[in-house]
């Protein structure tokens, strides 16, 4: 059953995309919307905004999307004023140019790597009365080094503020005393929105500053995870955190570093059969959709 909002009315989700026009990345949004359409349950309906942050995306590619796997607004928004060499506040890129917040009750950001597998209206329902929630991260000791000295010398934080993020933070069962996400899945309602459009790109400038200048103690794919996180914790009042596994049966996140890359670079190349006996849920699962996509759309490149 699809959840109310406050005012009785069928809650309307807007599902977030930020994406490139390379192969690598057209085939992960792709694959992402067709699990999502096809598994996603009663809101796999939802409407998507994907942003393609190169600006590139072939009109003959934006077409197909929005033939086959609407409702669909895909935009070529370059990035204009990247943080860093890669540009790491991409992710981001969209909350700056979306235009219709008050169309849509809750806003869910999605890495472009993830797939569907089931009915995703039991794990939204997790975050209904929070402005933010998202997935917690793993223990964040392994990848920052004195994470809250880190937010109290740097972001004019003082120890009774610090408990009671603590406080607020505990009854999550995280492994962590202070909120940190993976940011590959997380949920706004329109407050959260206004301060991520507002505050992120502060944020992560000034997490990029610090990590440059080896204040900021972390790999540098995480900072931009460290500034989400100092920023739900330091300027969103009610915030929270999902449960649910990255290898589905709801979601499978496919992190290259551990499935690979060639389902999303040529994915008519995989062999499906290997995969399937692979035991890794999420191959299994890969093989799954790629077969479904290409059985249903065969001339689709």
């Amino acid at each position: 059953m699809r959840r109310l909002d406050s005012c009785g009315g069928e809650m309307k989700y807007c599902f977030f995309i930020s994406t490139e026009s390379s192969d690598w990345y057209y085939n992960q949004t792709k694959l992402l919307l067709y699990s999502f359409r096809k598994y996603a349950g009663e809101i796999s309906d939802s409407f998507f905004y994907v942003s393609v942050n190169d600006g590139n995306l072939s009109e003959e590619r934006i077409k197909f999307l929005e033939d086959n796997l609407s409702p669909i607004q895909v935009v070529n928004k370059k990035v204009t004023n990247k943080i860093g060499p890669y540009g790491y506040d991409r992710k981001f890129n969209l909350y700056r140019h979306f235009d219709r917040v008050d169309e849509f009750d809750k806003f869910v950001s999605l890495d472009a790597d993830l797939m569907f597998g089931a009915d995703l209206d039991m794990i939204l329902s997790q975050g209904s009365e929070n402005q933010f929630t998202a997935i917690p991260s793993r223990n964040i000791n392994e990848v920052v080094s004195d994470y809250e000295n880190f937010i109290t010398c740097n972001f004019k934080l003082n120890e009774k503020n610090i408990n009671d993020i603590k406080v607020h933070w505990g009854q999550y069962n995280s492994v962590n005393e202070l909120p940190h996400f993976n940011s590959g899945f997380f949920m706004v309602d329109k407050i959260g929105f206004s301060v991520i459009k507002n505050y992120i790109h502060e944020y992560l400038k000034k997490c990029y500053n610090l990590l440059t200048s080896s204040e900021l103690k972390t790999e540098g794919w995480n900072f931009e995870q460290t500034a989400l996180g100092i920023l739900v914790a330091t300027k969103i009042k009610d915030f929270g955190a999902f449960d649910f596994s990255w290898e589905g049966p709801e979601v499978f996140h496919n992190f290259k570093n551990e499935y690979g890359r060639l389902h999303y670079d040529k994915p008519q190349n995989v062999n499906l059969t290997e995969y399937q006996n692979s035991g890794s849920k999420n191959k299994q699962f890969i093989s799954k959709i790629i077969k479904e996509f290409y059985e249903e759309y065969p001339n689709e490149i």
